[in-house]
């Protein structure tokens, strides 16, 4: 939910978003348009204002050197829970991920996210709708769990259960 303000408002909180002047000053502009317009066109709308390519929720090097994993924004949940940016097929390349991940016991990937989210940050996505292909783990016995759920949403306490089963 979302509330209103007029156009002088607006200005004064985003210049470059007020737009040219009304005629009418007091015109109200919706504060959650930017929300609704993400909500229609959720694969590429949040990317065109987060960085694309350099979206620093996909670049690890951003947590100046406090993540968990080099190569990926990345925390320790607890010791036998790694919570990170989805991983990419060229990180997974450079930082040989695989091997970071079987010595670390990391044994499955819970994907969060929606096959064709976010496809212009970061790396992009692969033919499989995500940021890299769930079979390269699997192929080195890494489990891949898809539970995605809508971007910016909050799922239903029913999904978070089967997530967490």
């Amino acid at each position: 939910a979302g509330g209103s303000v007029n156009q002088k408002e607006a200005a004064a909180r985003c210049p470059s978003a007020a737009g040219p002047a009304a005629a009418d000053e007091k015109e109200e502009i919706p504060v959650d348009l930017g929300w609704r317009v993400a909500k229609e066109e959720p694969n590429t709308f949040v990317c065109r204002f987060c960085g694309g390519r350099k979206c620093k929720r996909e670049d690890w090097r951003y947590q100046e050197g406090k993540g968990a994993i080099e190569g990926l924004h990345s925390d320790w949940v607890t010791p036998d829970i790694l919570a990170c940016q989805r991983p990419s097929s060229r990180l997974i390349v450079e930082y040989n991920l695989i091997e970071v991940f079987l010595e670390h016991d990391i044994r499955a990937i819970f994907n969060l996210q929606q096959s064709g989210e976010h496809p212009l940050c970061g790396d992009g996505i692969t033919e499989s709708g995500f940021s890299y292909l769930p079979q390269t783990f699997m192929k080195h016995d890494i489990f891949f769990y898809a539970f995605g759920w809508v971007d910016f949403g909050t799922p239903s306490f029913e999904h978070m259960l089967n997530v967490s089963q």
